[in-house]
């Protein structure tokens, strides 16, 4: 399943990121656990909680992450 298929307050586990180097400068890699703070209406952003951080993620971009809901 896609990121922005979650509901609030989810965990999930990292299965698959695309090549996008931003990810990669935020921290996030594949097999990373992260949960999902607010999926923002009408194409809003989708916010995640990775370690200590919150990061916002676009949602064409969350649509291309693959997870696996713990």
């Amino acid at each position: 399943m896609s990121l922005c298929q979650l509901k609030k307050k989810n965990r999930c586990i990292i299965e698959k990121l695309p090549a996008v180097r931003m990810l990669k400068a935020l921290g996030l890699q594949e097999g990373m656990c992260i949960s999902v703070i607010c999926n923002q209406p009408w194409g809003g952003p989708v916010v995640i909680e990775a370690g200590t951080r919150s990061i916002a993620l676009d949602k064409t971009l969350a649509k291309q992450i693959v997870v696996k809901e713990v």
